[in-house]
């Protein structure tokens, strides 16, 4: 299985404001936050914001290939 890219690599490639992304994504900055420090997240909330990544960036992004911490539900 292919190696999961995580936010912070994405952060460095496209770099993106925390505050803009979360705002496009309609979720709390913190999340943002959470995510670029491999803290657990919602999966609403990631697959949000991973969704917008994807419209801004143009690149194929989704759960199976950002490496996400969920949150036990």
């Amino acid at each position: 299985m292919e190696r999961k890219t995580t936010l912070a690599e994405i952060k460095g490639k496209y770099p993106f404001q925390n505050v803009t992304l979360a705002n496009l994504a309609e979720v709390n900055p913190v999340v943002i936050h959470w995510m670029l420090i491999s803290q657990p997240v919602a999966r609403w909330q990631a697959e949000e914001v991973i969704e917008v990544l994807s419209m801004i960036t143009e690149e194929n992004y989704s759960l199976d290939t950002v490496d996400v911490v969920l949150a036990e539900t």
